[in-house]
């Protein structure tokens, strides 16, 4: 009578079974899974850059538009206030109508008369 030495986990390790067949596939095609989550993660990231850019291109834009428009709104008030000045050729008047003037403003458009040309 001959005896086996073997133990049951060596004669267990050595049956092929479907459930080992199917872990093996699953381990040879599992190279393209992490692959298709590093594209999944790098699109995500770069949709992400083209939102957070496009939202700064907008602020940006928005703040343009509100400082255009306030400076021709000034600039509107400053022509009212020059067309409201008297015809009166008398010393007084032109005297008011000067301190009324302002001339601060003069000297930025210079500036950007020079630079224009």
């Amino acid at each position: 009578m001959e005896f086996n030495n073997t133990t049951p986990q060596q004669n267990y390790s050595s049956i092929n079974t479907p459930i080992q067949s199917m872990v093996e596939q699953t381990k040879q095609d599992s190279k393209v899974g992490p692959l298709i989550g590093s594209i999944i993660i790098i699109l995500i990231f770069i949709i992400g850059g083209l939102y957070f850019w496009g939202s700064i291109i907008t602020n940006r834009k928005v703040e343009l538009e509100t400082q255009a428009a306030l400076q021709k709104q000034a600039e509107t008030a400053e022509i009212e206030r020059v067309a409201q000045q008297s015809s009166s050729d008398e010393t007084n008047s032109i005297e008011a109508d000067l301190k009324a003037t302002n001339v601060d403003s003069l000297n930025g458009d210079i500036t950007d008369i020079t630079k224009e040309y």
